[in-house]
């Protein structure tokens, strides 16, 4: 398609693969959503209740608050802080290599559309696409590029959030700093 504005690329979309074009590659966002998240968080519960046992998880979303609290002992105090940032790099890891299997599928719907006609693998849905790439490549292909520029995204995102969504712990680390009248840490 080249270089083209948003209105264009949706006009092209549109008028090549009808509104259909629009939900191609979907179901392989979707797999990746309901792997990495859950794979994460499941992850950074286990490991959190390994290195503290009785450890509420702090959370800004009402409804995983309340289940946190219903399974949470009573009197347990918050993870420290070093120990959130250890569980946020592994839950960050094993949901990034969990999760690998709907990249390659992610990757693999995408480049199959700039393909040329003949080459193309026309993947019907993300099934279609892990299912094929096991039997022709074999099961290793579906963590292709496993430690790669998005795992190590992932793992960073899990690490940032992990260990810093508690604001109690970040005024604590940056409580001898205050901000300058331009907002910057001295």
């Amino acid at each position: 398609m080249g270089q083209q504005g948003i209105t264009a690329t949706a006009r092209s979309i549109l008028a090549a693969e009808g509104v259909r074009g629009f939900y191609a590659g979907l179901t392989a966002q979707l797999l990746r959503a309901w792997t990495y998240a859950p794979a994460r968080f499941g992850v950074y519960l286990s490991c959190a209740s390994l290195v503290c046992p009785a450890f509420p998880a702090p959370s800004e979303d009402a409804a995983a608050r309340r289940l946190t609290e219903a399974l949470t002992p009573e009197g347990a105090t918050s993870l420290p802080f070093i120990k959130r940032v250890g569980c946020g790099l592994v839950s960050g890891a094993a949901a990034a290599i969990i999760s690998n299997p709907a990249e390659v599928a992610i990757v693999r719907m995408q480049v199959d559309k700039s393909l040329p006609a003949a080459e193309r693998r026309n993947y019907r849905n993300v099934g279609d696409a892990l299912v094929r790439a096991g039997k022709e490549e074999g099961l290793r292909a579906l963590w292709k590029g496993s430690v790669s520029c998005h795992d190590i995204a992932g793992i960073w995102v899990a690490f940032s959030s992990s260990g810093s969504h508690d604001s109690q712990d970040a005024s604590d680390i940056v409580a001898d700093r205050p901000p300058t009248r331009s907002g910057r840490w001295r």
